[in-house]
């Protein structure tokens, strides 16, 4: 959730700040060096979304008795029921 914080933050920024420029500069000309920085942001947040994702899988709770943890885990690993 912090990784796709950070991208819809660098998108806002964009478009609050550098997106006039970007969009007016003609055939031949460079971006502004703005909008390469926030677009290298926006790429690294996107793909530290992607893979925290991917590892997200990895992290969930043990054994949790055979119903299972409900829509919301609600089983700690250790903690004792009473």
């Amino acid at each position: 959730m912090l990784f796709m914080a950070v991208a819809g933050c660098n998108v806002a920024a964009f478009y609050l700040t550098t997106s006039r420029r970007t969009m007016g500069p003609g055939a031949g000309e460079d971006a502004p060096r703005a909008a390469k920085i926030m677009a290298v942001i926006s790429l690294c947040a996107w793909i530290a979304v992607i893979i925290c994702g991917r590892l997200l899988t990895f992290y969930r709770p043990g054994d949790c008795g055979p119903q299972g943890p409900g829509i919301i885990a609600e089983c700690i690993p250790g903690a004792r029921r009473s």
